[in-house]
């Protein structure tokens, strides 16, 4: 998940001096959560440690230098690292702002990133649990997402069955519709 930058990003020497401005019509701020299958993870993870290489800021690094295809996927600017104090402060003042809603009516976009052998079975479970299916993406190199809406209720219990039936590799996110 990333947002496009809205700053304007200057890169400086060690005196200070700026040597130039980067187009940040390109450049893209990475957010939390980061998704991978598994295997790909591991893999990047285990070849990063092999080179010795420690100074990766996030997963998404990793697998760009293992050889994977990395993606933007679009996100929301409220989804923002806690960092510094200040960091606090803003998010706080955010959850007041929204105000309680944690109401059992919510519906969530549910995006399940699983092996494309494991669609047929999550689709199931998803209708079982009364989920309007939205979009299936087929082209990813190495998963598939199946994307759907449900409430809080339906949600419970989900992360388990997902791994049960698409295996220890499937992920799922969730975000408030």
């Amino acid at each position: 998940m990333a947002v496009p930058v809205v700053d304007t990003v200057k890169v400086a020497g060690p005196d200070g001096k700026v040597m130039r401005t980067l187009d940040r019509s390109e450049l893209w701020a990475a957010q939390t959560p980061q998704f991978a299958m598994l295997a790909d993870l591991r893999r990047a993870h285990t070849e990063a440690a092999r080179r010795g290489e420690t100074a990766a800021t996030d997963d998404a690094a990793l697998l760009e230098r293992a050889g994977c295809d990395v993606l933007i996927v679009p996100a929301n600017h409220d989804n923002f690292k806690v960092t510094v104090p200040e960091d606090f402060a803003r998010a706080d003042a955010l959850l007041r702002e929204r105000g309680d809603q944690s109401a059992e009516e919510d519906m969530l976009v549910v995006e399940c990133f699983v092996d494309p052998t494991a669609v047929d079975a999550v689709l199931l479970e998803l209708e079982a649990r009364a989920a309007r299916i939205d979009e299936i993406d087929r082209d990813l190199p190495s998963a598939a997402v199946v994307r759907a809406y449900l409430t809080n209720a339906a949600l419970r219990g989900f992360g388990a069955r997902l791994q049960a039936i698409a295996g220890d590799n499937a992920l799922f996110t969730v975000a408030r519709h």
